[in-house]
C-alpha cells in the first residue's frame, strides 16, 4: 500500500485542480475563437470551484494542517502533457481536450483509491466519481455537436 496521509492527499488534489484551472486559462490564449475561449474560461472556473469543494471536504474532515507542497507530478493529472504546444484550437478540439483531461483525472484518482485505505481511499473515490461526471457531461456535448453537424 502507498503511504499517503490524508493531509497530503488533500494537498495533492487541491493542487491538481488548480493546475487544471491554469491549463484551461492557458488554452484561452491558444485560440482566437471566442466560443472556444468562453468554453475554456468556464472550464477553468469549474476547476477552481472543484478545488474549493475539496477545501470544503478538508474542513468537513477537520484536517488541521495541510502539507505545504504537493507530491509527485501533480501538474499532469488533469492536463495533457502536450498542452503547451496547442495552437488555434477549434471548438470540437476544445471539447476533446477537456474530455481527455477529465478522463485522465478520473483514472488517476481511481488508481490512487485502489492503492489506499480508509478515509483517504474514500476521498479519492469521491474525486474519481466527480471527474467521471465531468467527463460524462463533456461526452454529451461532443455527441450533441456531432449530431448537429
Amino acid at each position: 500500500m502507498m503511504t499517503l496521509s490524508l493531509q497530503q492527499a488533500v494537498r495533492n488534489a487541491i493542487e491538481s485542480e488548480l493546475e487544471a484551472a491554469r491549463f484551461y486559462d492557458y488554452l484561452v490564449t491558444c485560440t482566437e475563437d471566442e466560443r472556444v475561449q468562453n468554453f475554456f474560461i468556464k472550464m477553468a472556473e469549474s476547476e477552481r470551484q472543484h478545488a474549493e469543494s475539496i477545501q470544503r471536504i478538508e474542513k468537513r474532515l477537520e484536517i488541521q494542517t495541510l502539507s505545504e507542497q504537493p507530491k509527485g507530478q501533480i501538474q499532469l493529472v488533469e492536463a495533457s502533457p502536450l498542452w503547451e504546444y496547442a495552437d488555434d484550437i477549434r471548438y470540437p478540439d476544445a471539447l476533446l481536450l477537456a474530455l481527455e483531461a477529465e478522463q485522465h483525472a478520473q483514472l488517476f484518482y481511481s488508481a490512487m483509491a485502489d492503492q489506499l485505505q480508509g478515509e483517504v481511499k474514500t476521498f479519492f473515490e469521491q474525486l474519481s466519481e466527480q471527474e467521471n461526471q465531468h467527463a460524462i457531461h463533456l461526452q454529451r456535448l461532443i455527441e450533441q455537436k456531432e449530431t448537429s453537424t
